[in-house]
């Protein structure tokens, strides 16, 4: 349950005054049953930014389990995952559980399926009982353990349909979408790479990277990005048409959107 994910600490020294107490409070609390932390981890962030946690290469290395279990495990849609502090977790997973299915029936059954911006998985493992094979990927080296956890909960008969690569979403067209019909992205707030746009864009006769991509999902969490990727996709010579859109609040009460556009091409 979100109530009870990994809490951070983010103290801006090595020493930070008051912690030792602090964590002397909580492990004497969790020994006694109380069940609103799962876990504590401290951050220590000695970047001289106004960031609260350091997303350098090293990250993880910053990062130290205080009390309680490494992960916390949900469940999402039909998969379990085990997300550790470091690594990105919807906030509200009730809400995100309505994208994930309509991801999930967007997919035609025995798609071969790539997604990338994937994190730990969940869009494109939520879809490889109906898939023929799924390839997931990212570019964050901290998702290596918490995919291979995801990966390794998998029934053995759909483990062997899943892969994760770590690569980077504007490199990962060559490797990742030849003989894959179906493309999933979930990318940032700026939306997709331009290389990736690119290869999308292309028309299928010029033999490109994504020359094989029928059905395109795109989870947006910046609408401006879609509205711009959209524009292009649609414009530009690759044949895609938007077959379908839609908003999902996963804030209620704030002024922002996620959006899914399925995109195909004629």
């Amino acid at each position: 349950p979100a109530a009870r994910a990994p809490s951070a600490h983010a103290p801006r020294s090595a020493a930070p005054r008051g912690l030792d107490a602090l964590l002397e409070l909580l492990a004497e609390r969790m020994a006694h049953g109380a069940t609103v932390w799962h876990s504590v981890w401290v951050h220590f962030n000695d970047e001289r930014r106004n960031n609260i946690i350091s997303y350098a290469p090293s990250t993880a290395g910053r990062w130290r389990l205080a009390l309680g279990a490494p992960t916390v495990r949900e469940v999402v849609g039909a998969r379990t995952f085990e997300f550790p502090p470091f690594v990105f977790r919807q906030a509200n997973l009730d809400a995100f559980e309505a994208i994930v299915r309509q991801v999930a029936d967007a997919v035609p059954a025995g798609a071969a399926v790539a997604e990338l911006y994937a994190g730990v998985g969940i869009l494109g493992l939520n879809c490889v009982e109906r898939a023929l094979s799924v390839r997931c990927s990212d570019v964050n080296p901290h998702l290596d353990a918490p995919v291979a956890a995801a990966l390794a909960l998998l029934p053995p008969e759909l483990r062997a349909r899943a892969t994760y690569t770590r690569v980077d979403a504007a490199d990962a067209a060559a490797a990742e979408l030849p003989g894959a019909d179906t493309l999933i992205v979930d990318p940032p707030r700026k939306g997709l790479d331009p290389a990736l746009l690119r290869e999308l864009c292309a028309p299928r006769a010029a033999g490109g990277a994504a020359r094989d991509v029928q059905l395109l999902a795109y989870v947006s969490c910046g609408y401006d990005a879609l509205e711009r990727d959209a524009r292009a996709l649609v414009g530009g010579g690759g044949g895609w048409v938007v077959r379908s859109a839609r908003a999902h609040v996963l804030f209620p009460g704030a002024d922002h959107i996620e959006t899914v556009a399925v995109l195909e091409r004629r």
